[in-house]
């Protein structure tokens, strides 16, 4: 049996997490045993879900530079304590200094994953630093991983191969969500039949753009005044990894500015996405950047219309029409616009299917290139 460590953020609701569990779970039973190193949370929301496939989850402490030495060391030891044949680093440049830790322990893979599509920016000195880890990660990563082209660009820069692994879903689990009874989850977040419900499930952080969401939902609701926005997701000023982001406060202030706090819900973290999906009429993705969501698959594959930030790669989108990409630099009001104008209406079973295939975005399309990797 392969040991495999992914040493990721934290085994939350995010899609990080989702594709560790979604490639774990179609692996042979008994040829891997995946444990996942959180390095910003000790908090795991998904741990259940990981040891019903046979995985731990653990936390040596939080990432910081600050104490970069003392990560190194505390990282090492614990690789070298599971005699791991595998470690994949899903924490971006993060991943220099962890598959520096996985060659001191003597890992024979050590395998590097770019999930986001963030400038990596700042002033001479941060790019140096960029520098010197995309240096580090050329030497002592055995596989270069990005969940899209810009992603791998982004991290890796022009100079340095890497391969694309797609962010497959397990498409069924997704499809026909109109058979879930809605009723409880209705009574339990105040929304009436008929209501129109506008949605934004994700981490609560600046790059999510939730200001921006309460923007657009302002001007929606002056075109339909019993519409309702669903805000969901962890984060927050008691998150480590947004200490310092002021985004909850002001998303907050703005709800209450614009005196629409009996039209909005702010739900936390779900684990309930599958009835989400299904109560929601349109989808709010506003990001600033993101890698390949695999929100977004979930979205298509549950037949959800949704308005996107140009900022997000279109290779997220399958072929379904269900995607409306929008620059961030056109008003909330023409985003509410498009998002009133939207219509939700159940794709067939087999057309969804048959578009997730043609991609490789199912997780059957792609494990076999994750096995390979893991020299499985």
């Amino acid at each position: 049996m392969k040991r495999i460590l992914h040493i990721a953020p934290g085994m939350d609701y995010g899609g990080i997490a989702s594709f560790i569990l979604n490639y774990y779970s179609h692996f042979p039973v008994g040829s891997v045993q995946m444990d996942v190193l959180g390095v910003f949370s000790a908090d795991a929301p998904r741990r259940e879900q990981l040891e019903k496939l046979g995985g731990r989850y653990s936390y040596v402490g939080t990432f910081s530079n600050m104490h970069l030495l003392r990560n190194i060391i505390a990282w090492t030891r614990f690789i070298r304590q599971g005699k791991y044949d595998v470690v994949h680093s899903h924490c971006n440049l993060v991943g220099a200094w962890i598959v520096l830790a996985a060659w001191i322990a003597g890992v024979p893979i050590r395998v590097t994953h770019s999930h986001s599509t963030g400038l990596l920016s700042g002033s001479f000195i941060q790019r140096c630093y960029v520098g010197l880890r995309r240096w580090m990660i050329k030497c002592l990563s055995t596989h270069c991983l990005a969940c899209s082209h810009d992603a791998g660009i982004v991290m890796y820069g022009k100079n340095l191969s890497f391969d694309v692994l797609n962010n497959g879903i397990e498409v069924e689990e997704f499809i026909d969500s109109e058979t879930i009874d809605l009723s409880d989850l209705r009574q339990e977040l105040s929304i009436p039949v008929g209501h129109r419900v506008y949605t934004l499930v994700a981490r609560i952080s600046e790059v999510k753009n939730h200001d921006f969401a309460v923007d657009i939902f302002r001007w929606i609701h002056q075109m339909d005044p019993s519409a309702i926005l669903l805000i969901g997701g962890a984060g927050g000023e008691n998150d480590p990894t947004e200490r310092h982001s002021p985004t909850g406060p002001a998303m907050h202030r703005k709800i209450h500015d614009y005196g629409l706090e009996s039209h909005v819900r702010i739900v936390g973290p779900r684990k309930d996405m599958k009835a989400i999906y299904a109560l929601t009429d349109c989808w709010l993705f506003p990001s600033l950047y993101e890698g390949f969501s695999i929100a977004l698959l979930e979205l298509q594959a549950s037949s959800i219309p949704t308005i996107v930030s140009d900022r997000v790669t279109r290779d997220s989108d399958i072929g379904l029409d269900l995607l409306t990409f929008v620059s961030l630099d056109e008003s909330p009001q023409v985003w509410a616009q498009l998002a009133c104008a939207t219509h939700k209406s159940m794709l067939g079973h087999e057309t969804i299917l048959s578009a997730f295939k043609k991609r490789s975005l199912d997780v059957e399309s792609n494990v076999s290139q994750l096995a390979h990797i893991y020299g499985i």
